[in-house]
């Protein structure tokens, strides 16, 4: 009788498809929540519709999430949030398929900067209808705040993190959430410990 019961609730539990990030699983993480980003734009417009997306993905995570995990900041820091109209070479990345990469840096342990930058040139943001371009650009913000504190893509099509654009975008997937909880776990353990 009891082999049943394990086997019904092995074949019923949820299988997660989010996985981290390699430099995280090695052991990096962010000395301090929540990180603080900077939009770098010098048009005014575009400026305020990445201000304005960053914040709406950010509050959907920390929704989920119950933390505060980043802000946009005022002040100056070196984690920034910026357009680019050169992205190949910039990033080395194919502009064709990438919609945007987040770049982190290291230092000791810990990530020391970090880095979201939007392929401006893409076909995803430069659609005729601009609130199909703003609904592209705000999910994509989504996914690359999560790249930020670790999570990887993940094998669930239907989550954010996923390495397709989510369209249309119907909020985070379970599976995002578990795998956020599972690299601020992580994160938060490591802080305790000042994990070297």
């Amino acid at each position: 009788m009891w082999i049943k019961y394990v086997l019904i609730f092995s074949i019923s539990s949820p299988a997660w498809g989010y996985r981290l990030t390699q430099d995280f699983i090695n052991g990096f993480y962010w000395a301090n929540l929540p990180v603080r980003f900077i939009i770098q734009e010098s048009d005014a417009n575009r400026k305020a519709m990445l201000l304005q997306l960053s914040e709406s993905a950010i509050r959907q995570w920390e929704k989920e999430t119950g933390f505060s995990l980043w802000d946009i900041s005022s002040e100056a820091t070196s984690n920034i949030i910026r357009w680019s109209t050169n992205f190949a070479a910039e990033t080395r990345m194919d502009p064709e398929t990438v919609l945007a990469v987040a770049i982190r840096f290291t230092e000791g342990p810990y990530f020391a900067k970090s880095e979201i930058v939007i392929n401006g040139n893409h076909s995803a943001f430069n659609s005729p209808i601009e609130n199909m371009n703003r609904m592209n650009l705000g999910t994509t913000l989504v996914h690359e705040l999560g790249h930020t504190l670790g999570l990887d893509h993940s094998e669930h099509s239907l989550a954010i993190m996923a390495p397709t654009l989510q369209y249309p975008y119907n909020g985070l997937h379970a599976d995002d959430i578990e795998g956020m909880g599972d690299a601020l776990a992580q994160t938060e353990q490591r802080q305790i410990s000042r994990y070297v």
